[in-house]
């Protein structure tokens, strides 16, 4: 039997100079669905995860980003192909609840880009205040999770020191977990979407995704996306304290 569960879904929305957008730090790494089960699985996510309710690719298991004084986010490398993440690198790892679901509250800028991603050919007239506050509920099912250990910082700590060096005053981080699901779903409400000036039977749009599914359900819309590889819906990262002065 599939467990549900809930949990606070955090998300932040970070703007980078030179253009770069991190949206909750969420990070994706490619996966094989025939890599064999970790043995042991994981009884439900711990806390520290960044969950953001548009999950995107940007940050590996094994990147390293920083953050300024200015609290503004840099990628400083990624990490995730070179021998010193993959050799300790633990992929597939069963989580044994395999639905995760939450309500979130977010912007209507934040909802129309998840449509927009949901959904590429979706016109949209954008008619709502992009600080509205929307309600968007997400479900995640069928995950697993990639993790690094310890010794991988270590020798993260000293590459980084020999290849890029340290900006002072900055703070350095280092991706540890992802968590993977195979389907993702978004519930949003018909007027909300009227509001985002969505146009059209979105059922009819949806035809062209072959990923995606809609349901018109009572008073909302129910977007269904399943994925191949699995895409990253949660990231852990931990601060790199050893790449600061004493």
């Amino acid at each position: 039997m599939k467990t549900r569960f809930n949990f606070n879904m955090q998300r932040a929305i970070f703007a980078v100079a030179g253009g770069l957008i991190l949206t909750g730090l969420a990070s994706c790494s490619s996966n094989n669905l025939t890599d064999p089960l970790v043995t042991g699985s994981i009884s439900q996510l711990p806390k520290g995860y960044d969950c953001p309710i548009n999950s995107n690719d940007l940050y590996p298991v094994g990147a390293v980003y920083r953050r300024d004084k200015q609290g503004v986010y840099y990628s400083v490398k990624d990490l995730s192909g070179h021998s010193i993440v993959k050799d300790h690198l633990r992929k597939n790892i069963k989580i044994s609840d395999y639905e995760i679901s939450d309500t979130q509250k977010t912007n209507a800028a934040a909802s129309a880009a998840l449509l927009k991603k949901a959904v590429p050919n979706l016109n949209l007239s954008g008619t709502a205040k992009k600080k509205k506050t929307l309600s968007v509920n997400v479900t995640v099912k069928d995950i697993r999770a990639d993790d690094i250990d310890d010794e991988v910082e270590a020798n993260v700590v000293k590459w980084i020191k020999s290849n890029v060096g340290i900006k002072p005053g900055n703070k350095y981080f280092l991706v540890r977990q992802a968590v993977k699901a195979s389907a993702v779903s978004y519930v949003i409400k018909k007027q909300d979407l009227a509001e985002l000036g969505a146009k059209g039977d979105l059922s009819e749009v949806a035809k062209a995704s072959a990923n995606l599914t809609i349901r018109d359900n009572d008073g909302s819309l129910k977007l269904s996306q399943t994925f191949e590889p699995r895409i990253t819906v949660c990231t852990k990262s931990a601060e790199i304290t050893a790449l600061m002065p004493r």
